[in-house]
């Protein structure tokens, strides 16, 4: 900020410009030559963008440099034209420097302007001073980037207003036709053109424009000097105006309300008036339309536009302006008055000076109307002669228009037609010339319509001079009648394509002939021919009776199958009703059929139906509602199968009873066997318990021998009668424990409990692990679970607690099934001992808790089981040992009560050593 403030003073009261900018380009200060050079007082420009002072190109310039002439610190001789407080420019060449704050940001940019110093005047300066109308617009975006400032006087826009537009803004004329303008520039086929465009103000303005053609850079620009000729051509009688607007008119396909405003720019030019409008009728309610209105009377009417003049039923259309339209005739007013503001609020009023209305007619019809308001003299007979003129123009463009719309109409209709329809126009007497072809012609023949458009049809169709169908195209063109003619034409030996023509005459001018391929209708139509005889065919043929009824239950088509079934002529069921053939208490069941198979569209029921001879028929009936509103039932005969089916009824009573007796039998026998098992299994334990008994009887033999011994020796203390009591008394409760083991072994199960499956295992093996003692078999038991692994001696009394191993099942069940497995693998060891194949017998039970069940292994290294009876094993009554050793009864039962009372699996297997019996149950 130093070095500003000392820059400043040093240029302060010099002749030459000087101004600091920030790093933002934000004018900071200048000094007083800057001010009086370019005439502004320092409070407006000082806080301003230095971009905002610059033409669009130096602005552009500026914008895009000003980020470099930061980074390197310096510009030199940079031109830029500046604008002057009055409009103008001054164009101008800057040097620069910019200073840096100690971490070198940019802090200030220091300028020296030299307004640029030539003998020749520069084009901004020709272009700033020029008294005549300049703008420049970019040819591709029409946007305008530039207009000095007799433009800006012309149009009545500030600059920046004007640069904010786009020449369509400017230009009343429809914008394609603009565009066309602007191509022909582009091209210079022309040096001057006639354009009406709108001021500021609304006013209409007719304008020379002689446009030049600029490349600056990649970018096409167009240079335009305006001439304002609106006077000129008022002098010339208007008749120039008029050609000009027929030009307008006729130069591009534009609708009614571009029509519309054109005109009326036309008449409040020609007539020099303030306010108007131009609307056409309605062919069906003859109201008029508002197509037009004036920038002034648009803004007398506010919000609230109608967009229709109403016409009464007698003919009497509404408002002032209204009387022309009534009357037919124009209807001019130089005296002020109120007139109604074509506004939805009929309150909404307008002051007047002047008016002229002038209908506009065709064909001798009331086509439309212009209306001319406030006139800048009053209205005179020439003014009527000249909206006389642009009547005239105006009902020819609406006629246009109407064509225009019918012919798009057509187009839009023949082009979205599934048939193909070419349009013809005669050449000569023997040919004919493409006119048209639609869009479903030209795919089917394959052409572009730039490929028929124009042609003669023989020369697209060569050889076709000699086809059937010219002599009916000069028929129908000769006499005017239409005529239809099919055509086949053979594709292959195999396909053929049919061809339906159909060839008349529209306007005196054209001939249509209207092509539609029914290759599939004639298909459809030999197909259905073909259908309907296998139909029939299938009627005749089939060994079920087929009848056909309408709505009212009438029969109107049988085969021979129901006529030989019930005993009637074909003629004679054609006047029958369904109901005929039904006995009279299945009636009812007929009416119920019929609307259950309208509602359902089907359906299958079985009645009695009666035959003329009176013999009753059990009839099986298929009823299908067809799309015609009638029904087709068929008919299946099910007497003979339903005698069958009761005789069968009849034989599957008597062998149910049977069976129930048969199995009530087996049942007994089963009940026998089980309790032989259970006779044969406590056998066993009995066996087992004496085994288990043997030990503790020899050991009170001995401690009563030792104590009598003892007394005689008198050496008996009152220790030893101690030792002597709880020595016996343990003995017997072990033995008294055996019994209620026993016991309880065999008490029948009433209910489930939940037990702890490795304890009730170990019980068991402690009844029966003196008797596998004597036959050298050893046992073993262990368990493992999520949390531990254990081996337990059975003896002890001491389990995993986690509860992992307890179930809920019939615990006597469960031992008898386990007795059964542990027996089988002692006789299987024996049978291997026997035969010398090992010395001990070893049978290890393994149980192990998993997440949803417990699985408990039983292996022995006995004989194994044979592979060919592996499966069988379970079977009732199946046993491998000899004739009365084995009922075939006990692994049945385990199975039994496994997977049926305790809901789990058994499986039977064979290992390196023996067999292994797995069983799996629910925890």
């Amino acid at each position: 900020m130093k070095k500003n403030s000392y820059l400043l003073g040093l240029y302060g009261n010099t002749s030459i410009c000087y101004q600091s900018l920030d790093a933002d380009g934000i004018i900071i200060d200048v000094n007083n030559k800057w001010l009086e050079t370019f005439g502004y007082n320092k409070n407006d420009i000082v806080g301003s963008w230095f971009g905002d002072l610059l033409r669009s190109d130096s602005r552009d310039i500026f914008k895009q440099n000003f980020s470099l002439f930061k980074s390197k610190g310096i510009a030199q001789e940079v031109m830029f034209d500046i604008r002057c407080y009055d409009g103008s420019y001054i164009s101008t060449i800057i040097n620069g420097n910019m200073s840096y704050d100690y971490f070198h940001g940019a802090v200030q940019y220091h300028c020296i302007i030299e307004p640029k110093v030539s003998n020749q005047p520069t084009y901004s300066h020709i272009f700033n001073v020029s008294r005549v109308p300049m703008i420049v617009f970019e040819a591709e975006t029409k946007n305008i980037v530039d207009a000095n400032p007799a433009a800006c006087h012309f149009y009545g826009y500030s600059y920046d207003d004007f640069t904010s537009k786009c020449i369509f803004d400017i230009n009343i004329d429809p914008e394609e036709m603009v565009q066309g303008h602007i191509d022909s520039i582009l091209r210079e086929e022309r040096s001057t053109y006639l354009f009406m465009h709108r001021t500021a103000s609304g006013h209409v303005k007719l304008v020379e424009s002689n446009p030049s053609a600029l490349q600056i850079g990649t970018k096409m620009y167009v240079h335009s000097i305006i001439v304002d000729v609106t006077d000129k051509v008022r002098a010339q009688d208007g008749q120039k105006a008029l050609s000009i607007l027929s030009e307008k008119l006729i130069q591009a396909r534009i609708d009614i309300k571009e029509i519309s405003s054109i005109v009326l720019d036309f008449a409040l030019l020609l007539t020099e008036s303030d306010d108007g409008y131009v609307g056409s009728i309605d062919e069906d309610s003859k109201n008029m339309r508002i197509h037009a209105t004036s920038k002034m009377y648009e803004q007398s009417i506010g919000n609230e536009p109608v967009e229709e003049i109403a016409r009464s039923s007698k003919g009497i259309y509404e408002g002032l302006c209204g009387h022309s339209l009534s009357t037919l005739k124009p209807l001019i007013c130089n005296t002020p008055q109120e007139i109604d503001c074509l506004a939805r609020s009929r309150d909404k009023k307008m002051l007047a000076k002047n008016h002229l209305s002038f209908p506009v007619m065709l064909n001798g019809e009331l086509a439309g109307q212009i209306a001319v308001i406030n006139s800048k003299d009053s209205f005179s007979d020439k003014d009527v002669e000249i909206l006389s003129e642009i009547a005239n123009l105006y009902a020819l463009a609406i006629k246009g228009v109407k064509e225009r719309e019918k012919d798009i109409l057509l187009d839009e209709l023949i082009n979205n037609m599934a048939d193909c329809v070419a349009i013809y126009i005669p050449y000569g007497d023997e040919d004919f010339i493409f006119k048209s072809l639609n869009r479903s012609g030209l795919n089917v023949s394959g052409f572009e319509l730039a490929d028929v458009k124009g042609k003669r049809l023989t020369h697209v169709y060569p050889g076709f001079e000699n086809s059937p169908l010219v002599e009916i195209f000069k028929e129908v063109w000769k006499t005017g009648k239409p005529q239809h003619y099919p055509l086949t034409q053979y594709i292959d030996d195999q396909h053929s394509l049919y061809v339906e023509n159909y060839i008349f005459k529209i306007h005196e001018r054209y001939l249509v002939a209207i092509y539609r391929d029914i290759t599939d209708i004639v298909n459809t139509t030999k197909a259905l021919a073909l259908s309907e005889e296998k139909y029939r065919s299938y009627m005749e043929n089939s060994p079920d009776s087929i009848i056909v009824i309408n709505k009212d239950k009438m029969i109107i088509d049988i085969n021979s199958a129901a006529c030989d079934k019930f005993e009637y002529s074909r003629s004679e069921f054609l006047k029958m009703n369904i109901k005929d053939i039904v006995p009279e208490k299945c009636k009812g069941l007929v009416d119920e059929n019929v609307k259950q198979a309208h509602d359902n569209s089907e359906i299958v029921a079985t009645h009695p139906h009666i035959s003329k001879s009176g013999r009753i028929y059990q009839m099986e009936v298929y009823v299908k509602y067809l799309p015609d509103g009638n029904m087709i039932g068929i008919l299946h005969d099910t007497t003979h199968r339903i005698e069958m089916e009761n005789e069968l009824s009849e034989l599957n009573a008597g062998l149910q009873a049977r069976v129930k007796s048969e199995l009530e039998i087996r049942e007994k026998q089963d009940r026998v066997l089980f309790e032989q098992k259970k006779l044969a299994d406590m056998g066993q334990m009995i066996s087992a318990i004496a085994h288990q008994w043997r030990q503790p009887i020899n050991a009170l033999g001995l401690y009563i021998q030792s104590l009598v011994s003892d007394f005689e020796s008198d050496t008996v203390t009152k220790s030893d009668i101690a030792d002597f009591r709880d020595d016996t008394l343990g003995l017997i409760k072990h033995m008294s424990q055996t019994i209620d083991d026993f016991r309880n072994f065999f008490k029948p199960d009433k209910n489930k409990t939940e037990f702890n499956i490795m304890k009730e295992i170990s019980s068991v093996i402690k009844l029966i692990d003196a008797q596998l003692a004597m036959k050298n078999i050893k046992i073993k038991l262990s368990c493992e679970c999520r949390e531990c692994e254990m081996c337990a001696d059975f003896m002890d009394d001491e389990f995993c607690e986690s509860g992992y191993t307890k179930i809920y099942a019939y615990l006597g069940e469960f031992k008898q099934a386990l007795v059964n497995i542990i027996y089988n693998s002692v006789d299987s060891i024996g049978d291997q001992m026997s035969d010398g194949k090992i010395q001990t017998g070893m049978i290890d039970i393994k149980l192990k808790a998993e997440e949803d069940n417990i699985c408990l292994y039983i292996y022995d290294n006995g004989t194994g089981i044979p592979d060919n009876i592996l499966s069988k094993i379970f079977d009732p009554y199946y046993t491998t040992k000899p004739e009365g050793k084995g009922t075939g009864i006990g692994l049945y039962m385990t199975k039994l009560v496994i997977e049926e009372h305790m809901k789990g699996k058994i499986l039977a297997s064979n290992t390196s050593e023996g067999a292994c019996i797995v069983i799996q149950l629910p925890s």
